[in-house]
């Protein structure tokens, strides 16, 4: 919806985002492509619009939205844009029969095969070239964080009430493990505001520093996720509790982004190097 709302033209977003208000459907975006690519899905201009194909994948709630945005490389013109296609296109092809994790099971993610489905003019955004240049791959990183920081705290209460009620809570290392982590967690979480903050003044240096924050919540959950059965023992993995959950999500959901890119980045940052916020 944001990228709808700084690309569209008034009446686009009107009329894409109808649906769901009308039909309580989601309005979804697809980028991401098998291999980690950019420019291998293709809009090739023809009269009155352009012919789309290619494949997409992690096109998440695909199945539940009536419009999509989706990126394409404008071969004619060798840049990105921005379309927003009808999921009853013809040519378009949504498999959801691959999305098979072992967490985020119930985030379903399916892959879109576009074989020559035609875009009307009207359905290109009014900006459609901003994708790039607004930097929305790495403004992408708070969202993600934000997703990870609430797994850690949903960890973190967890391991502080387990032990409370059925655990060991008078035992020193324990103390001492649930104190630490309720410091990353904190720390974390406050680079990240602290990043979000800069957004309106500051956005270069506020997108690095999603990056820190990213990658200090990815290690945070890395180092919590194994310590946690240490101090909650196999119990607390029980299905019947959240935990077991948090942990398989979280496995996969921390995957979606670049962990090592994005500190690379920082670096080239810090060191005074050419560096690309998209990259991260």
């Amino acid at each position: 919806m944001q990228i709808l709302r700084d690309q569209g033209s008034d009446e686009q977003v009107k009329r894409f985002s109808e649906p769901t208000r009308t039909e309580n459907k989601l309005l979804v975006g697809s980028a991401s492509e098998p291999g980690g690519g950019r420019h291998s899905s293709t809009a090739l201009p023809v009269n009155g619009g352009f012919n789309l194909n290619g494949v997409k994948h992690y096109a998440t709630n695909a199945t539940h939205c009536t419009w999509m945005t989706v990126h394409m490389f404008n071969t004619a013109a060798q840049r990105m844009e921005t379309v927003v296609v009808n999921t009853a296109t013809e040519g378009l092809e949504i498999d959801e029969s691959v999305w098979d994790p072992s967490g985020m099971r119930a985030c379903v993610s399916p892959l879109l095969t576009f074989r020559d489905c035609f875009v009307p003019e009207d359905c290109i955004l009014r900006n459609s070239r901003n994708f790039y240049e607004e930097l929305w791959l790495a403004k992408i990183n708070f969202g993600f964080t934000a997703n990870y920081l609430g797994t850690i705290q949903g960890m973190h209460e967890f391991a502080r009430d387990y032990l409370r009620d059925k655990g060991q809570k008078d035992n020193e290392t324990y103390q001492s493990a649930l104190g630490s982590i309720s410091a990353r967690t904190d720390a974390a979480r406050l680079l990240f505001y602290y990043a979000a903050n800069l957004i309106p003044t500051e956005r270069e240096k506020a997108i690095v520093l999603s990056n820190k924050a990213k990658w200090l919540a990815v290690e945070t959950f890395n180092q919590l996720a194994g310590e946690i059965g240490q101090l909650v023992g196999s119990s607390g993995f029980f299905r019947k509790y959240p935990l077991e959950r948090l942990v398989r999500d979280g496995q996969v959901h921390t995957l979606h982004r670049r962990h090592h890119v994005g500190a690379m980045v920082v670096g080239q940052y810090e060191l005074g190097l050419q560096f690309d916020l998209n990259r991260s």
